[in-house]
């Protein structure tokens, strides 16, 4: 596999929820927090997308995320992966195969 770009994909397979669901239960918790909020279900995820139309996710329920959802064919994690490490994006990956 190209690991040359992994902070760059095309995620539109999955729905914005699937991603954002994904993303957060990767996330690592913000500093000073004993335990954030559970893992996100996807439901929960639609509900967050509900409230924030711009897709724009600095902080959610107490982790990091620093995304923007808007274009999931052109999904920029690069300053996610700053905070939390690549998993999410090998997660997104391997939900393509």
């Amino acid at each position: 596999m190209d690991t040359s770009n992994l902070h760059l994909l095309d995620a539109s397979f999955l729905s914005t929820a699937e991603v954002l669901s994904i993303l957060y239960n990767s996330a690592k918790t913000l500093p000073g927090l004993i335990q954030g909020h559970a893992e996100l279900t996807v439901e929960e995820a639609q509900m967050e997308i509900e409230a924030n139309p711009s897709l724009r996710f600095q902080y959610l329920l107490g982790r990091i995320l620093r995304v923007d959802l808007s274009n999931l064919s052109k999904l920029d994690l690069t300053a996610y992966s700053q905070d939390n490490g690549v998993t999410a994006t090998y997660r997104i990956l391997k939900k393509k195969k």
